[in-house]
């Protein structure tokens, strides 16, 4: 709509959430895409911009733990006038737009509403445009609370009411701070408040009822006046105290905590509605005074009546059930329009797959973020291997979970892409990536909006709607704007249901909340009048599913065979033992390769074995072999019980069990950063897995591959199975790889680079030395290999 704007040349004032995205969606994206040259776009920028304020912060950096600074009241009489960024706004006369946040906006109204000369200019010129943008305004409909713990209840100890008299040494020195203090003191001391506090202890609810409250209105009025414009000086004078104190908190044996209650209190005394609350969420239950404000609304209906003539456009893909005529006259109704064909204009949706889970991730129990977490972080690791970091974004549920999964990534020395729900980089802004990683949907705790809802109906109504916004408003990021490049989202720990709810959005749209009943989930259902594309749905059975599934939709090329990348990546040693790169130059070498400590082979001069025979190896054997001539074979151990390789097959006789084994195991090696070559043995319809060792003892080589079988979940053919000489021969037998059948046709391919290659002129094997577990007793050796997985993303390497 900006670029249209643009386009058009009319000017705009866009009115968004972040200062991100006036930066990076509407200064640069929008610059970026606009048929006009240069546009000149001023952003209204934060206080903390103010070089006033930035010197006074660099000098005292406790003043950033604040929620906001205040201008110094005339900007143009300051020296940086002419430099400053902030006073862009009053230096530029001639603009094609305007770009400023809702808590700006509102900022300056209550300064207009004070008199304030710069705050009326600003505001007039920003009414002076021809279109007026409120953008991601869903995010207007959640009315905004502060909390304010005023009686703790530590295990059996007496309760312990909010502390005013660590404040009493300000008192001389700032008078209006002590107002309120004193005001506030004698409020927690009434006994009206005190009986209220008492009558929360204890009280039970269930989750059909609001959490417990008692509304403070009337009683918490007759101890602080509101009283309009008069109170809003008020205001900004104590703020103004609360400034100076923050930076001398020390002289007052305050800390800068401290300083930031008072700024909670003064919040409490700017609005008019109040409640007491019991909070059980820390680490002990806590009652809580609860103010709801609706001033940003409030203050934002006043600029929309003072700009009434102007056209008006509330934009927002995720528009809930707020009633948005709040904003304006009830004779000016608004109009629904949805933006290009069925609201996806250039088809991005249409190029979106969403891959859902068959579980679901809670906060708590067997099925939570923590308990799951070593499974996370195993996907989470695969998909980045697959997709590279540049094309991948991480969301998490929320911020404590975000803190696990970064912490995790971080001694994994991996510090992917990663981000949270609602947080600047999920609403409004683009990103480069097209893979993005869900990990659970948007959930706030099923009480989260019960301070500004009339039943609890319409709070987990609320609620549900604010899952769906922040859930499609991220995976919306991954998004190509020019509608070409597909894109697709991981969804872990979400089920189909949940992700069709949080993708269905359109005219009329309306939540409903089934019944609950014991044991079983409560039905949500979303409908709407007209809706807007939706992407793709895939309910996928495992993870291997999404895998295949998110390949195909994105064309990856590496993923051909099991899902997985082709050639391995030797810079990274998830399994401990050290291993060194060789480097084979053709089918010959490696046969060597496999057969030089053994030095035996068994020829095979027809389909019924009748001419066997040993020899020592030599290339003329070998070029036989590869032409098919001779068909040979290798023993597996040399004459001092050694080996040099272990090798594992997958089923011979069911070539789907077959293939699937080899997924499995090949996923396990691969995350265990275990090297080895695959080969597709045609004869027998099976895979053989060869990794390769340093000379060691078959017992110990026999181990470790059986270890790698019980660890993966992977049963299949083990060679060694024999560990001493026999007078039969030298251990089992194998047939080489590329031996060939009566129509001349290689029966071996090789995995290289993707695919399964019959040729190849470089293939780098990586020879593991395991030699520290040559001493490792049987009891122990299941332990010691674990041992020396620890850096894995998790030592335990089932899947």
């Amino acid at each position: 709509m900006v670029t249209e704007c643009l386009n058009r040349e009319e000017t705009f004032l866009i009115v968004v959430p972040t200062n991100k995205i006036a930066q990076r969606t509407i200064l640069e994206d929008v610059i970026r895409y606009s048929h006009k040259k240069s546009p000149r776009i001023i952003q209204v920028t934060a206080n903390k911009l103010c070089m006033i304020n930035q010197q006074k912060c660099a000098d005292q950096p406790q003043l950033e733990y604040l929620q906001f600074l205040p201008l110094p009241r005339s900007c143009k009489a300051c020296e940086y006038y002419k430099t400053c960024v902030v006073t862009n706004i009053h230096r530029v006369e001639e603009f094609d737009g305007i770009a400023i946040t809702y808590d700006k906006l509102v900022a300056l109204m209550r300064r207009c509403n004070m008199g304030n000369e710069d705050a009326e200019k600003v505001i007039e010129k920003l009414s002076f445009v021809d279109n007026i943008i409120f953008d991601e305004v869903h995010t207007l409909q959640y009315a905004t609370t502060e909390s304010l713990p005023i009686y703790s209840i530590p295990g059996a100890s007496p309760g312990q009411w909010l502390d005013t008299q660590k404040y009493s040494g300000t008192y001389k020195d700032f008078p209006r701070l002590s107002r309120m203090l004193l005001k506030f003191e004698n409020f927690i001391k009434s006994s009206k408040l005190q009986t209220k506090v008492h009558e929360l202890i204890g009280s039970q609810t269930s989750y059909f009822e609001l959490n417990p409250r008692i509304d403070l209105s009337g009683l918490y009025g007759s101890f602080f006046s509101n009283n309009g414009h008069r109170n809003s000086r008020d205001f900004f004078k104590t703020y103004s105290e609360i400034i100076g104190l923050i930076q001398d908190c020390d002289m007052y044996g305050l800390s800068v905590h401290d300083v930031l209650i008072l700024e909670k209190m003064l919040q409490f005394t700017d609005n008019h509605i109040h409640i007491l609350k019991q909070n059980s969420n820390g680490s002990y239950p806590t009652i809580d005074l609860v103010t709801v404000t609706h001033k940003r609304n409030l203050m934002l209906r006043e600029f929309c009546m003072f700009a009434k003539s102007k056209r008006i456009i509330l934009a927002s893909a995720t528009i809930c059930s707020f009633d948005y005529q709040y904003f304006f006259d009830d004779n000016v109704p608004i109009e629904d329009v949805m933006f290009g064909p069925l609201g996806d204009p250039m088809n991005n949706n249409s190029q979106m797959l969403i891959l859902t889970d068959t579980k679901k991730y809670h906060a708590f129990g067997d099925r939570s973020f923590i308990n799951n977490m070593p499974e996370i972080i195993k996907k989470i690791v695969l998909i980045f291997s697959y997709w590279g970091a540049d094309n991948c974004l991480i969301v998490a549920a929320n911020k404590k979970i975000y803190g696990i999964i970064r912490d995790e990534l971080e001694q994994l020395g991996m510090p992917l892409p990663l981000t949270y729900y609602n947080s600047d980089q999920t609403i409004g802004v683009s990103s480069n990536a097209r893979v993005m990683i869900n990990v659970g949907l948007a959930y706030k705790p099923s009480d989260a909006y019960d301070m500004v809802s009339y039943s609890r109906k319409a709070s987990l109504v609320l609620r549900e709607e604010s899952v769906h916004c922040d859930t499609w408003q991220a995976m919306s990021r991954v998004k190509d704007p020019n509608g070409k490049q597909p894109s697709v989202v991981f969804a872990l720990g979400c089920t189909y249901e949940d992700c069709w709810n949080t993708v269905e959005w359109g005219e009329g749209r309306t939540v409903d909340l089934g019944e609950h009943r014991n044991g079983e989930k409560r039905k949500v259902v979303v409908a709407t009048s007209e809706s807007i594309t939706r992407p793709c749905i895939k309910k996928c059975k495992d993870f291997d599913t999404m895998l295949i599934e998110a390949a195909i939709h994105t064309q990856n090329k590496k993923v051909v065979f099991d899902y997985l990348p082709g050639p391995i990546n030797i810079t990274y040693n998830y399994s401990g033992f050290n291993y060194i790169p060789y480097t084979i130059n053709n089918k010959c070498d490696l046969l060597g390769f496999i057969a030089q400590e053994t030095g035996k082979y068994f020829s095979l001069a027809d389909s019924n074995n009748t001419n066997p025979w040993k020899t020592d190896i030599d290339f003329c054997q070998i070029e036989s072999h590869l032409g098919g001539e001779i068909a040979l074979e290798t023993y597996t151990l040399s004459k001092t019980g050694k080996v040099t390789w272990i090798c594992l097959t997958t089923n011979q006789t069911d070539e789907e069990e077959s293939t699937a084994e080899a997924v499995g195991l090949r996923k396990f090696l691969t995350v265990c950063d275990i090297p080895f070559v695959l080969e597709a043995f045609s004869i027998h319809n099976s895979y053989r897995f060869w990794i390769f060792l340093q000379p060691i003892n078959a017992k110990t080589a026999k181990k470790f591959g059986k270890w790698i079988m019980e660890s993966s979940g992977v049963k299949c053919k083990l060679y060694p199975g024999k560990v001493t000489p026999n007078k039969q021969g030298l251990g089992d037998l194998l047939m080489l790889p590329f031996a060939k059948t009566n129509n001349k046709e290689d029966s071996s391919s090789i995995w290289i680079h993707g695919r399964f290659e019959k040729e190849f002129k470089q293939l780098t094997l990586g020879v593991m030395d395991i030699s520290e577990l040559e001493e490792v007793k049987t009891e122990n050796y299941v332990d010691m290999l674990n041992k020396s997985a620890t850096s894995m993303p998790y030592t335990s390497l089932q899947f």
